[in-house]
């Protein structure tokens, strides 16, 4: 039987790169200004990080396994002000199955630590790297 090696690559130490929105306010006088986030979104769960999570929650299609899917996958999840996340998009694998399992993973999840902009709670996109291998 197949086995399913995921590997969650963050940037710097896991593979799990934030990217900050920023937001346009136009002004009274129509100059645009651009607000950042103060701190990005973060998962932690007892001590589990997300690739950590990602590794002991994401379970393979068996259509995936079947039809021998693998490879390195781009995944965006937009975490809510009130720490709700959802995924807004993958990139890299065109698995339908694939998709369908992230949903549903990151629908389960525990909330997020929001992102806080000015002091309060703001959405943000998190994106993160997995790479699928079948060995």
């Amino acid at each position: 039987m197949k086995k399913l090696i995921l590997t969650i690559i963050p940037a710097l130490f896991l593979v799990f790169t934030t990217q900050a929105q920023s937001e346009l306010l136009a002004s009274n006088d129509g100059n645009t200004t651009h607000t950042k986030i103060n701190k990005d979104a973060n998962f932690e769960m007892d001590g589990m990080d997300i690739a950590s999570y990602i590794s002991n929650h994401f379970n393979y299609p068996t259509e995936a396994n079947e039809a021998n899917v693998s490879g390195k996958l781009k995944v965006q999840v937009l975490v809510l002000e009130d720490g709700r996340a959802s995924l807004l998009g993958m990139n890299g694998l065109e698995s339908e199955s694939i998709k369908a399992e992230l949903e549903r993973m990151i629908a389960a999840m525990p909330e997020w630590q929001p992102a806080i902009k000015n002091g309060q709670p703001a959405k943000q996109v998190v994106q993160f790297s997995m790479n699928l291998q079948l060995d």
